[in-house]
C-alpha cells in the first residue's frame, strides 16, 4: 500500500524538487501539492494524507496556521520544511519533530521520509499530536518575541539599525530589499523579502504583491485598479499595488 503524501511550499522549484525526489519512491505516491496555506488547509481535510511535506514560512497563512486549522479534522505526519530560522528549529528540536532545513540534499531528505515511514507503520499519532499540540503551544506563546525590532544595515564597516516601527513598507529589488522609512530616507540591504517577512509581525506587515511588504498602519486609501488588483496610498504619497490573490488577507487583517 502506498504512502499517501502532499508537500506544500510557496516556492514552486521547491515543490518539483520534492516531486522529483518522491517519485524515486515506489512506496509513496504525491497526490497533491499547494502553493499556500488556503489550498493546503482544503487539501489535507478533503484528501487524508498520510504524510504532509510543510513549508513554515508562507505569506498570509504559515504553516503553523496549517496545522491549527487542521487539526480538528486530520491529523497526519508532518514533516517541516524550514528556512534558517533558530527559534522554529529549537522548537522542533525540544519536542522532537522532524523537519528539513533549507537547502537540504538528499540523504536528509531521505532520512526524514524514512522516519516518518516508521511513525505511519507504528500509528504513533497519538504521541505525534501530543506532540503538534506542544509545539502550537510554545509557537503561540513566543509568537510576539520572534518578531525583529530592528533591521540591521551594514555600510562598509561599521553597522546601523533601523527602528522597525519606523518602516513604511519594503521592496525587493534584485538580490537587495529597499526599506523606506516615515522620515522619508531609503536604505538598501542584502536579504529576500521571504526571509524578512518570516521574522515580521503579521498583525502589521503585510505582504500585499511578490515585491512588496507594507505598513498596514501607513496605508491612507485603498482603490480598485484594473484585473481585480487595487492600488494603495500611503500617508506619505506612495502608491503600491494590492494583488488580488492577496485581497482577502488584507481585508481580514483590516477589518475592511
Amino acid at each position: 500500500m502506498q504512502i499517501k503524501v502532499i508537500a506544500i511550499d510557496d516556492e514552486p522549484e521547491a515543490l518539483e524538487n520534492l516531486k522529483i525526489l518522491l517519485d524515486e519512491q515506489d512506496d509513496y505516491i504525491l497526490i497533491d501539492s499547494c502553493t499556500n496555506g488556503k489550498t493546503a488547509i482544503e487539501a489535507i481535510i478533503e484528501q487524508k494524507p498520510d504524510l504532509v511535506f510543510l513549508d513554515i514560512q508562507m505569506p498570509e497563512i504559515s504553516g503553523f496556521d496549517v496545522i491549527s486549522a487542521v487539526r480538528p479534522y486530520f491529523a497526519p505526519v508532518y514533516v517541516f520544511i524550514t528556512a534558517y530560522d533558530q527559534y522554529a528549529i529549537h522548537a522542533f528540536e525540544v519536542n522532537a519533530i522532524d523537519y528539513l532545513l533549507k537547502p537540504f540534499d538528499d540523504e536528509r531528505f531521505y532520512a526524514a521520509l524514512h522516519k516518518a515511514k516508521k511513525q505511519i507503520e507504528l500509528k504513533t499519532n497519538e504521541d505525534l499530536n501530543f506532540k503538534l499540540d506542544a509545539l502550537l503551544q510554545k509557537t503561540n506563546a513566543n509568537k510576539k518575541a520572534m518578531y525583529i525590532k530592528r533591521i540591521p544595515v551594514k555600510l562598509a564597516n561599521r553597522v546601523y539599525f533601523l527602528e522597525i516601527d519606523k518602516v513604511i513598507y519594503l521592496k525587493a529589488e534584485n538580490q537587495y530589499i529597499n526599506v523606506f522609512l516615515n522620515n522619508g530616507t531609503q536604505h538598501l540591504i542584502r536579504d529576500t523579502l521571504n526571509r524578512l517577512e518570516s521574522e515580521l509581525n503579521p498583525e502589521i506587515f503585510f505582504r500585499c504583491h511578490r515585491s512588496n511588504i507594507v505598513n498596514i498602519n501607513e496605508i491612507k486609501q485603498i482603490e480598485p485598479f484594473f484585473s481585480g488588483d487595487y492600488i494603495m496610498t500611503l500617508k506619505n504619497g506612495d502608491k503600491l499595488k494590492l494583488s488580488k490573490s492577496r485581497k482577502e488577507g488584507l481585508k481580514k487583517l483590516m477589518n475592511w
